[in-house]
C-alpha cells in the first residue's frame, strides 16, 4: 500500500539586493547553485526586491568605484583596493571575475526599474546587470546600457527605452 501524494507547501523567499553590491552578486550566484541542487526547487518561489546602497549617487557621474568609496567612507585608496581584492577572491570561488578596476559607481534606480519591468525575465536581467556592472565595467545608470542589457535577454529595446524614459517607478523598484 502506498502513501497518498502529499501536497507540499511552496517556500516563498524574498531577496533584497542592489546591482551595485558585489556581495549581492556573489550571494545571487551561491543561492542559484544551492537552489539548483535542491530536489524540491520547483516548490521555491523567489521574489527579488530592490534596495539602493547609495541612492544619492548622481546619475551619469562616471567615477571609478575606488574613488567613490574613498570619498564616501573616507578610507585610504589602498585600503579600498585591499578590500576589493578580498571580495574578488571570494567572487572567484563561485566563478565570478569581478574587475573592480573597471567598476564605475552608478545610481541603480533605473537598473532596478528595468529588473521590475522584465517580468518573468527578471532573474536573467539581474544577472546581466550584475555582469555589466562588475565584469564588463558598464555604467548601469546609462539608459543606453540598460536598453542593451534588456535586448541581450530578449526584451524589446524600444518598449524598454520608452518605459525607462517615462516617470513610472515600475512599482516595487521605488521600494
Amino acid at each position: 500500500m502506498s502513501m497518498p501524494d502529499v501536497l507540499l507547501p511552496t517556500a516563498h523567499i524574498e531577496i533584497w539586493s542592489d546591482i551595485a553590491c558585489p556581495w549581492c552578486y556573489i550571494g545571487k550566484r551561491r543561492f542559484a547553485e544551492a537552489l539548483e541542487s535542491f530536489d524540491d526547487r520547483d516548490r521555491v518561489e523567489v521574489t527579488w526586491r530592490s534596495y539602493q546602497l547609495s541612492p544619492d549617487t548622481p546619475v551619469g557621474r562616471r567615477v571609478p568605484e575606488v574613488e567613490a568609496l574613498v570619498a564616501m567612507n573616507g578610507m585610504p585608496a589602498e585600503q579600498v583596493r585591499q578590500m576589493f581584492a578580498q571580495v574578488s577572491d571570494t567572487a572567484a570561488d563561485v566563478g565570478l571575475e569581478i574587475d573592480f578596476d573597471n567598476v564605475v559607481a552608478a545610481n541603480t534606480f533605473d537598473a532596478h526599474r528595468l529588473a521590475h519591468l522584465a517580468g518573468d525575465k527578471r532573474d536573467e536581467v539581474l544577472e546581466a546587470l550584475f555582469r555589466a556592472h562588475f565584469v564588463d565595467g558598464e555604467v548601469v545608470d546609462d539608459v543606453d546600457v540598460l536598453v542593451k542589457v534588456a535586448a541581450e535577454v530578449g526584451l524589446d529595446p524600444e518598449s524598454t527605452r520608452a518605459a525607462l524614459d517615462g516617470d513610472d517607478p515600475a512599482g516595487e523598484a521605488a521600494a
